[in-house]
């Protein structure tokens, strides 16, 4: 890959290909991230460059954009066609499909959601909520799940990637990282 000219962080470029990466092999249909104004344009380019496509919506009051990146151009249609979900499980469900996660991952990711929104995990919701509240907690707890799906995508993506690394080639004595086995 050549060195973009751009000032993207070197973590930050190591993030986006691999959540590129499985994409590219066929292993997911789709991902995104979340981008900021000034990396933009070299992120869709590093996308193009892949061989896929992308597509961008800003956030409001932000000058962050989320890109989602696929190899299908059907899949265009179905992301900037995504409709307002009102249940968080729902919205888990269709954004987990589109990324490739399996029923299993989908279920417990809704269970987690589930028990945070009725507080019955760990210290649980210690707030009084008044019902003009209402729409703002939840947008709070859908854009919290997205968070939460993003940074669970990303760990799995590099905890793979990571896994993949370590293994030593036949006819090798040590890894990557110099490290003598056997």
């Amino acid at each position: 890959m050549e060195r973009p000219t751009a000032d993207m962080r070197d973590i930050d470029r190591v993030h986006l290909e691999a959540m590129i990466h499985p994409v590219r092999l066929g292993a997911k249909p789709a991902s995104s991230d979340t981008v900021s104004v000034a990396d933009l344009a070299e992120v869709l380019a590093i996308i193009r460059e892949r061989g896929l496509l992308a597509s961008t919506k800003r956030y409001e009051r932000t000058d962050n954009f989320e890109v989602h990146f696929y190899s299908k151009p059907h899949l265009k249609h179905v992301i900037e066609n995504a409709p307002a979900f009102e249940d968080p499980v729902v919205e888990a469900w269709y954004w987990g499909k589109l990324y490739g996660y399996s029923e299993e991952a989908i279920a417990s990711y809704a269970h987690e959601l589930r028990s945070v929104a009725s507080g019955t995990r760990g210290e649980g919701v210690s707030v009084i909520v008044k019902d003009h509240e209402l729409p703002v907690v939840g947008a709070l707890i859908r854009s919290s799940a997205r968070l939460l799906t993003r940074l669970r995508h990303s760990l799995h993506l590099l905890s793979r990637i990571f896994r993949g690394a370590s293994r030593i080639p036949p006819g090798r004595d040590s890894d990557f990282m110099g490290r003598r086995h056997g």
